[in-house]
């Protein structure tokens, strides 16, 4: 029904134009005054998208931007980790000692978390997923990624919700993107880099042989 509407509109559109096209206001100098800024437009549009196009880089640039940019060109480190939150240290430290006589410390960390945590998290055995540092408060963060993987926080972690116990399931270490596999997406940056500098020059050259008034 929605398709239709829309259709429906686009057609009364068209036939309004075409009638609109064939009346006087196509002779009457407010139509050849905007018609002549609509070609400027139009002419703009089309050298932009032309000019876009003559664009290129070679493989020794594709590189050196590459080496000016590698220290944006990165993946963070990221996290996989399950906690569980409770009130009070006291708590925590409990449930810490008890998981440190456990044989099958996963197994027994997620049905702790789902026991006892406070946290969302805690009916889903306290698994967070993944996530980068910036993702979690600092204390929780920073204890998380000084952990090992498999194993848990000795101490409680405090922060406003509460005290967390911390388990690391797995880890991404940071890592500069190789230049192969981003190829591709830093030809499409440099080339529209180029694009806007080359504009920008010669939009400058421009103003230097115009004359321009501010009114």
């Amino acid at each position: 029904k929605q398709k239709k509407q829309v259709l429906d509109s686009l057609i009364e559109q068209k036939l309004l134009s075409e009638r609109a096209y064939k009346t006087k206001i196509v002779k009457t100098d407010e139509y050849k005054r905007e018609l002549e800024k609509f070609k400027r437009t139009l002419a703009f549009q089309i050298w932009l998208r032309d000019y876009g196009k003559t664009m290129n880089a070679t493989e020794s640039e594709l590189k050196k931007y590459y080496d000016n940019n590698i220290y944006r060109l990165k993946t963070p480190l990221q996290l996989k980790a399950s906690h569980i939150l409770v009130k009070t240290e006291k708590e925590a430290k409990t449930l810490i000692s008890k998981l440190g006589k456990s044989k099958n410390l996963k197994a027994d960390f997620t049905k702790l978390a789902k026991d006892k945590s406070i946290g969302p998290s805690g009916s889903n055995g306290g698994e967070l997923g993944w996530f980068t540092k910036d993702k979690m408060v600092p204390e929780f963060s920073n204890a998380a990624a000084n952990l090992g993987i498999g194993k848990i926080t000795k101490k409680p972690v405090k922060s406003n919700y509460g005290f967390h116990i911390i388990y690391l399931d797995d880890k991404k270490e940071a890592a500069t993107l190789p230049y192969g596999k981003i190829k591709t997406k830093l030809k499409q940056e440099l080339l529209q880099k180029k694009f806007a500098d080359q504009v920008q020059k010669e939009a400058k050259e421009l103003r230097k042989k115009a004359k321009i008034q501010y009114k």
